[in-house]
């Protein structure tokens, strides 16, 4: 998704929004964030994705969706805190969640 429009990070997201809930697709997978998973994710704390299999999903960490930028941004007409979200990795966030990947191994 090179050199398109990014509406920033999805952490810059959450915290200006922090009644916000949202419905993404991600690299890694659908990502449902209500406000209170929102201020978990900012806090450092794990959240659930899923392939869009029922069964199937995985625990990911908080750096591998902060990082990523919202390339489209939907808000629902009949709930203003509602947003739909279709989310990407930048080169340099990448590079910025592997070297923080890096870092957590050693420890």
């Amino acid at each position: 998704m090179e050199n398109e429009k990014t509406y920033g990070s999805v952490e810059a997201f959450l915290k200006s929004h922090p009644q916000a809930t949202m419905d993404m697709l991600t690299p890694i997978g659908y990502i449902y964030l209500t406000p209170e998973r929102g201020k978990e994710l900012l806090d450092g704390m794990q959240t659930y994705a899923h392939p869009g299999v029922s069964g199937s999903g995985l625990m990911v960490d908080a750096d591998e969706v902060l990082f990523q930028h919202i390339f489209q941004l939907h808000q629902d007409e009949k709930d203003p805190n509602l947003f739909y979200a279709l989310t990407d990795f930048l080169e340099e966030s990448l590079e910025e969640t592997e070297s923080a990947q890096m870092e957590n191994m050693q420890m």
